[in-house]
Formats: C-alpha cells, structure tokens, sequence
C-alpha cells in the first residue's frame, strides 16, 4: 500500500468523521422570528446548515420564563444555538447574546426577589407609589395651611383618596408581578 493510498484513506475517515464536528459547538444566530417558545434562526456563521432551523426551542435554564422576541430587521436579536448531544435533529437556543432589543421576558414566579437577601421586602410600584404619594403630600400640606373648613374638608377628603391609592401602590405579600425598568 502506498503511502498516497494511506494518506487519502486517513483524509477520507477523517471527513467523515468531521461531518457532525459543527454540531457539537454552540454558534450565534439571529432571530427571524418566534411563534410560543419556539424561534426560527438565521446562523451567523457560514459553516452551519442555513436551513432546518427553524421552530427552535428555546431554553432559558430557569422555570417558568416565557420570552417573546419583537423581530425587527434594523435590531439583531442573536441567540445562542446548540444541537443536544451533537444531533442535528435536536437543535435548541438560549443564552441570549447580548444583543436583547426587542426581547420581552415574563417569569411566572410565585414570590420574586431582587437585589437583597432572602425576606428581604419587594420593591414598591414605582411610578404608582411616586406619584401616590406626592399627591398624599400635596393634600396633607392642603389640610395644614387650610384656613376654613371647607379646605379643611377638602384636604382631609385628598388626603383619603391619596392614601387609598398609596396602599395599592405598595407590595403585598403575594405579589408576583414586578416590573424593573
């Protein structure tokens, strides 16, 4: 056997064996577009099959957390895409990309905490509760400088009204909807 023959044959295993090396590393896609929890995904790089990706799915590594992407050709919302156990026929996206315009996440969660030790107290309704309560104190400063008792009256009736709104604006304990801006 010649050495060329060796060659060749080591060459033509090696190929063969190469076909599914892309599968078995994570690449950048771009989303194109999104029904449920499945994308359908343009690939970034060249070497990766620019057909059969499409209906996704996408994993987020937490329970519970739905994404909806808003797919916007001037916006690149890229993914990361990976095929499970170097499988062509189980691709799936996740570790969004840095590039999150566009993406809305909703994560069902029956007690949510942000920045602070466990117990710590949820965040109160932001716009609400600012505007609550400058409204409470407009109206308590009304009651102090009210000179008869129709102001008074008047004063006392926003502050009520106020202090309605400012206790819908704060947590309660079963709270699961928190929005951060």
């Amino acid at each position: 056997m010649s050495w060329d023959r060796i060659k060749e044959s080591f060459f033509r295993a090696a190929r063969g064996a190469s076909s599914r090396v892309e599968y078995y590393r994570p690449f950048f896609g771009t989303v194109v577009a999104q029904k449920g929890n499945t994308v359908d995904v343009v690939p970034d790089d060249p070497m990766m099959p620019a057909t059969g990706l499409q209906g996704i799915p996408l994993r987020h590594g937490l329970p519970g957390i739905s994404v909806s992407v808003t797919v916007d050709p001037m916006k690149k919302t890229s993914v990361v895409v990976a095929y499970e156990n170097g499988d062509p026929a189980r691709a799936y996206a996740s570790l969004w990309a840095g590039s999150e315009a566009g993406v809305t996440a909703v994560w069902a969660a029956d007690l949510l905490t942000l920045g602070g030790t466990v117990g710590a107290e949820p965040p109160v309704k932001g716009v609400t509760f600012n505007t609550a309560l400058a409204a409470f104190l407009t109206a308590f400063a009304a009651c102090v400088t009210a000179s008869n008792p129709a102001q008074v009256q008047a004063a006392v009736n926003a502050i009520g009204a106020a202090a309605a709104t400012l206790a819908l604006a704060l947590p309660t304990w079963n709270s699961t909807k928190v929005i951060v801006q």
